[in-house]
């Protein structure tokens, strides 16, 4: 059920949860960990950018998002992702994070893009859109069937970029509030919507490798002491490293699907 704990947001228990773990962590210790990158908060791959998670929006997400399509980026971090839509392929995009600390990022520094402070689990959007975007932001939603029928009601199309497991069954990590899935199990989410799979595939762990070796450099330095990056410092970069060439390993999953093909 969603309550209203300010005046701008509905919010479920869940998303107020979610929004403290990353909010406990300061802005300055943000720009820190994502300054250089242009606060891109996402797995990054090696490609033509030196920045190596705009790599993984060009490998993607660009494939799948035609130029000048609306976009409703759901989950939309501090807005990079949104940005090379918006400046590369002249999209109209439209961001959704339950974070204040993004959305007044977003507003400040990134022109162009639309922001709306609401938590997924109870989001139903006013407008209709070509595509909706989840990029590593699905696996957070708890109330996903009901976001899925919601985003099925406005959008022509639905591109996910989520992590799963190999091998083994789908799980939830309650520190992170992350419903991990195989790639099955995600598959099934989206056709249990509406939408008809165009093209899924499996990133594999090129992803995960040059994502950890960022991070960790980043945090070496800052040295969190509490919130979300002293989970991700001490809990998932070596758990990143240990598992990513694993038989169980995780990956990153991508799957785009049409109301109609």
């Amino acid at each position: 059920q969603c309550v209203r704990p300010g005046p701008d947001m509905k919010q479920t228990e869940d998303g107020a949860v979610l929004q403290q773990f990353y909010e406990i962590n300061t802005p300055s210790e943000w720009d820190f960990f994502l300054g250089p990158v242009n606060y891109h908060y996402h797995c990054g791959v090696e490609g033509p950018s030196p920045n190596i998670f705009e790599n993984a929006i060009y490998a993607n997400v660009f494939p799948f998002i035609a130029d000048r399509s609306s976009v409703l980026d759901c989950g939309c971090g501090w807005g990079a992702p949104a940005e090379m839509l918006t400046q590369q392929k002249k999209c109209k995009v439209t961001c959704v994070t339950n974070s204040t600390y993004q959305a007044d990022f977003i507003k400040k520094n990134r022109k162009g893009l639309r922001v709306l402070t609401e938590d997924l689990n109870c989001f139903k959007p006013a407008r209709r859109y070509d595509v909706a975007l989840l990029h590593e932001s699905f696996c957070h939603v708890k109330e996903q069937d009901y976001l899925l029928k919601n985003l099925f009601a406005v959008a022509d199309n639905i591109l996910i970029v989520d992590h799963v497991v190999r091998h083994v069954p789908e799980f939830f990590r309650e520190g992170w509030l992350m419903q991990i899935f195989n790639t099955e199990g995600l598959a099934n989410k989206v056709t249990n919507s509406g939408y008809k799979i165009q093209h899924i595939h499996n990133s594999g762990e090129d992803f995960i490798i040059p994502t950890a070796k960022y991070w960790k450099s980043r945090l070496d330095q800052l040295q969190p002491k509490y919130g979300q990056l002293k989970t991700l410092w001490e809990v998932d970069i070596p758990l990143m490293f240990e598992t990513a060439r694993s038989s169980s390993g995780s990956e990153l999953c991508v799957i785009y699907a049409s109301k109609n093909l």
